[in-house]
């Protein structure tokens, strides 16, 4: 099975939630319930950005009584990441249909696509680049 990690405009969040995920900040597990509406002004326990009140902000309670707030797209980051291991074998791809590379680790991975992004940046083929990271979750390894 492969399981696909997408890295885009998020991808400063997607670090912050990666590190607090190994650090144990936020929890690696699944919310026992999950609330949403609109945002309070409290700060993204993924992001630490504050969760205007013209956003969605969701609220996941865990078994242990512990909360936490996030936005929309942060929430689906902690989702994406919370199941995805440290290392394996990650391919790299971008949007704009070029095979970026391997790498053995999700950090390896995300800095190869961000290398990408960086040296496409002048190149005259222009756009948005969405970076992808997949991981083939059958590997032995």
């Amino acid at each position: 099975m492969i399981k696909v990690y997408s890295l885009g405009p998020m991808d400063a969040a997607a670090q912050m939630i990666r590190e607090k995920l190994s650090t144990g900040l936020l929890p690696c597990r699944d919310e026992s319930k999950a609330f949403a509406g609109y945002g309070t002004g409290s700060p993204c326990a993924g992001c630490d950005l504050a969760i205007q009140s013209t956003e969605v902000e969701h609220e996941l309670v865990f078994g242990d009584g512990r909360a936490y707030a996030l936005h929309f797209d942060c929430v689906n980051l902690w989702r994406a990441l919370k199941d995805a291991p440290a290392d394996g074998e990650w391919r790299v791809t971008c949007s704009c249909s070029e095979r970026v590379g391997f790498a053995d680790t999700f950090a390896a991975a995300g800095a190869l696509g961000r290398a990408h992004v960086v040296a496409r940046r002048d190149s005259t083929k222009k756009g948005r680049h969405v970076i992808t990271l997949a991981l083939d979750q059958d590997d032995p390894r």
